[in-house]
């Protein structure tokens, strides 16, 4: 392939290929070249910025006393046989002067002076007329070319009069032209990922296209289809980097088309690269919920494609009321249930119940199930030791929640004395709140949370220790 353009602040005569003068005309590769925005480069180069490879070449056509000869009045340069005419300027400068002019150029496979282009070559020819020059003078043509091409040896051809001059060979003198490149070939990769902050979801994708070919590739489709369960879940509006050329549209039952075209994409490894942000707007169900999607890229005469799933895992937990047992009068078991609901993967919780004893009972708590127990102002409340109008916290972390399956924690105490016989007293447990712990996975409102149950205390004045009613 032509090498990627490198810019000179200073550059030297030097050339790359030089061929002596045949009928006073020399032909000349230089090393450095003049571009269209007036910067000095190397020869030929390629500008990756632009898509165009730049190619150029000199002639000096001294003063000769052959009858028959005259100036230059055709140049013959092999290209590639693929590289189409509107994908080409042609210019000309005459004595290093002024500005290159565009000139008129011609492509055919044969050619009524030197016949048949070389195998995978055509012929791009440049004719001097009506006359713009004669003798005594150098003139450059400066080729530009739409994609990057190799650099393949062949000789130059040129017509002085009624002499057909053929300037190098294929081994010592040759010269770089345009040769066959390989077509542009599609390879597209794609990045997807789940995010998950504040318990809400979005879909990150990055897409690259890239162009592993020769040439370079136009009017590239991009289309990429994102489908999911409606009934199970709903998407936002995406956020599209870069829009235009791409854009998002909604379809009907759960389809996002996220589409555009680019205009081009270059060759050697040039990318196209696209991101976007999907939000999850809403979860109906619980369960392991997949967003599928497959990204295409096509131009013509290729196309890839890559396709992914991502799957959120939206859990979803019920409070079974927690409820009391009564054993012997005066033991007492509150039972604290947390259910796995519906289809809803395993997790890890927390889970925060409070349980508050009043005025007119004393209580001695004699498990927590291995839960931690505070009173309001952080104090552990201790096992065997006498508690009245107090509020206690009890709290558990870590607790596994199988899928499909529950939780169950016991919290016993017993009742110690109350003041209560006119009227009873309530104690009262509730789970207050379940904190999903798996940063992973999306938590959906639980049921039944808060929960509670009571009982009520009230003291037979008959009875030495406090019954219960």
């Amino acid at each position: 392939m032509a090498d990627l353009r490198r810019q000179y602040s200073t550059v030297t005569n030097e050339n790359i290929s030089f061929c002596p003068s045949q009928y006073g005309i020399s032909a000349i590769l230089p090393k450095f070249q003049t571009l269209s925005d007036g910067s000095a480069a190397n020869n030929p180069c390629f500008d990756p910025d632009s898509g165009f490879s730049t190619w150029t070449y000199k002639f000096f056509i001294d003063y000769y006393n052959g009858e028959s000869a005259g100036t230059i009045s055709s140049f013959l340069l092999p290209i590639c046989k693929d590289i189409r005419d509107i994908n080409i300027t042609a210019e000309e400068r005459i004595d290093g002067w002024g500005q290159f002019n565009n000139v008129d150029f011609t492509l055919s496979t044969a050619d009524d002076d030197f016949g048949h282009a070389p195998t995978g070559f055509q012929w791009l020819r440049i004719d001097n007329t009506p006359q713009r020059y004669k003798r005594g003078v150098s003139v450059e043509y400066r080729i530009g070319i739409l994609g990057n091409y190799p650099a393949a040896s062949q000789p130059l051809r040129v017509m002085t009069g009624e002499n057909s001059i053929v300037f190098g060979n294929l081994t010592e003198t040759a010269f770089l032209v345009p040769g066959y490149a390989e077509p542009g070939k599609l390879e597209v990769n794609k990045l997807c990922s789940l995010i998950i902050s504040n318990n809400l979801a979005t879909l990150h994708y990055e897409v690259t296209v890239k162009n592993i070919g020769g040439q370079t590739l136009n009017n590239v489709k991009y289309n990429d289809v994102i489908s999911f369960n409606s009934d199970d879940l709903s998407l936002g509006t995406p956020v599209v980097v870069p829009s235009p050329p791409l854009s998002a549209i909604a379809g009907p039952g759960g389809v996002i088309n996220i589409s555009g075209i680019i205009t081009s994409i270059n060759p050697d490894g040039a990318i196209f690269s696209a991101a976007y942000d999907i939000p999850v707007s809403s979860i109906k169900l619980p369960g392991k919920l997949a967003i599928s999607d497959i990204v295409t890229a096509s131009a013509k005469d290729t196309s890839d494609s890559k396709s992914n799933v991502i799957h959120i895992e939206a859990v979803k937990v019920a409070g079974s009321r927690s409820y009391d047992n009564i054993i012997n009068g005066n033991e007492i078991t509150f039972t604290i249930g947390i259910s796995s609901v519906g289809a809803s993967p395993e997790t890890f919780v927390s889970i925060s119940d409070r349980l508050i004893i009043p005025q007119g009972v004393t209580v001695q708590f004699t498990d927590f199930g291995g839960w931690k127990a505070v009173f309001q102002d952080g104090r552990p409340v201790a096992v065997n030791t006498d508690v009245t109008n107090a509020v206690i916290n009890i709290s558990g972390t870590n607790i596994k929640l199988p899928s499909g399956g529950g939780v169950q924690k016991l919290i016993r105490l017993l009742i110690m004395s109350t003041s209560a016989f006119k009227s009873s007293v309530t104690i009262t447990n509730s789970i207050q709140q379940v904190t999903g712990l798996n940063s992973s996975q999306v938590f959906m409102p639980p049921e039944g949370i808060p929960s509670s149950s009571s009982i009520d205390i009230i003291g037979v004045a008959t009875v030495n220790n406090p019954m219960l009613k």
